[in-house]
């Protein structure tokens, strides 16, 4: 699969870009590539392991069966987090070329929010409607996921919402604080989750989450606003 969508990709590029593929190593080329790119990876690579950290922690004090239930609360969520992946992809381009713009932060912020208040009133109606959506989606077995899911949707609009600091940040060449704040983020889930699990289980996971996301996002938005302030636009 993925062979194919690399021919894909190399096909329709080859319809705009005339280009031949040249083997031989120029590392100069390379270097300038990965000066770029080397932050946003880093961050991408802290989020991937986010991702893992509580059901890894989760192992450690609790048992199989309450990885299960944190999982299938985390699968829903992924779902929401994925749209936030696909939002944040699309407009980046868009960012990158008007970031310098006057007043178009200002107006993106405005989007942002938006998209973050309507995943924040989805979020609302799964925490009113988790024990239904649980029900339908994986069975009565499942039942003890219905509080994680309730805690835990409340991830997205904060993800979504945060949108807009990573845009200010990446677009502006301060990947470096995308780093840091994920690391942050990371480190408060870390010990959150060694605090809350002990005396909460799953629920305290889910907990450990969204409060450290929350924190982070406040970090961000705040280095976003710096950034902003300092480019006058």
């Amino acid at each position: 699969a993925q062979i194919l969508i690399i021919i894909l990709q190399l096909y329709l590029v080859k319809r705009f870009i005339t280009y031949k593929i040249n083997l031989k190593l120029d590392l100069k080329y390379c270097f300038n590539i990965l000066k770029y790119s080397f932050w946003l990876g880093i961050a991408s690579f802290i989020a991937t392991f986010y991702g893992k950290v509580n059901i890894f922690i989760i192992s450690l004090f609790l048992g199989a069966s309450s990885i299960a239930f944190y999982s299938v609360a985390l699968q829903l969520v992924t779902a929401g987090t994925l749209v936030r992946g696909v939002i944040s992809d699309a407009i980046f381009p868009n960012t990158c070329k008007n970031i310098h713009n006057k007043g178009y932060a200002k107006r993106l912020l405005s989007y942002i929010s938006i998209l973050a208040l309507l995943s924040g009133v989805g979020a609302l109606v799964i925490t009113l409607f988790a024990e239904p959506v649980i029900l339908i989606a994986f069975g009565s077995d499942y039942l003890p996921a219905v509080p994680v899911l309730q805690i835990l949707i409340w991830y997205v609009p904060i993800f979504i919402y945060n949108i807009w600091g990573f845009q200010i940040l990446d677009s502006t060449n301060n990947q470096k604080y995308h780093v840091w704040n994920e690391v942050i983020i990371l480190t408060l889930t870390v010990v959150l989750n060694i605090i809350l699990i002990r005396k909460y289980g799953i629920v305290g996971a889910a907990a450990s989450s969204v409060i450290a996301r929350f924190a982070g996002s406040i970090y961000l938005n705040h280095l976003a606003r710096k950034i902003i302030k300092k480019l006058g636009v």
